[in-house]
């Protein structure tokens, strides 16, 4: 495992309170989302990071779904950060 995997899993790993964990996502999925129409794309490639980022998500109540394309990629819909 690289030196960023670590990285990434240990951040997110952490315990969020509700405003870093809304700032965190909407960062996220800000720096790596692929807007489509009024959906957005978050591309991740590992399949823990996608369980984390899916569970966070999932907690703050924010709708998505997975991608036809990849089962660890997840579409974002109707997301108005806030």
């Amino acid at each position: 495992m690289s030196f960023a995997h670590e990285i990434k899993q240990e951040v997110l790993s952490q315990e969020f309170a509700v405003e870093q964990a809304h700032a965190f996502v909407s960062g996220l999925i800000g720096a790596s989302g692929i807007r489509d129409g009024s959906r957005i794309v978050v591309k991740i490639n590992d399949a823990e990071i996608s369980k984390i980022l899916q569970d966070l998500i999932k907690q703050l109540e924010i709708e998505y779904e997975f991608s036809p394309e990849n089962k660890n990629w997840i579409i974002v819909k109707n997301y108005n950060p806030t």
